[in-house]
């Protein structure tokens, strides 16, 4: 029984460590603008959380380039809470 069980381990293990791999990474083309260097709060806060999205969403080829998305123009609407 104590076989079965360490044979079972090591399986579960294996898929885990299997299934948990990624295949491919994405990267920048050298000339892709990332996102400006400069800016308010605001719009640097903006560009963090599309980059952030951009960096861990499984499907990132689907999302759209820094330039096409433009998220500083696209939220520029959004005024953040004063507490």
């Amino acid at each position: 029984m104590s076989r079965i069980r360490q044979i079972v381990g090591l399986l579960v293990t294996i898929t885990a460590i299997i299934a948990c791999q990624n295949g491919s990474k994405t990267t920048t083309l050298p000339d892709e603008f990332i996102s400006p260097k400069t800016g308010t709060k605001k719009e640097l806060t903006l560009d963090s959380i599309y980059l952030y999205a951009k960096q861990l969403y499984r499907w990132q080829e689907s999302l759209p380039s820094y330039t096409t998305f433009d998220p500083r123009t696209k939220y520029a609407q959004i005024d953040p809470e004063q507490m």
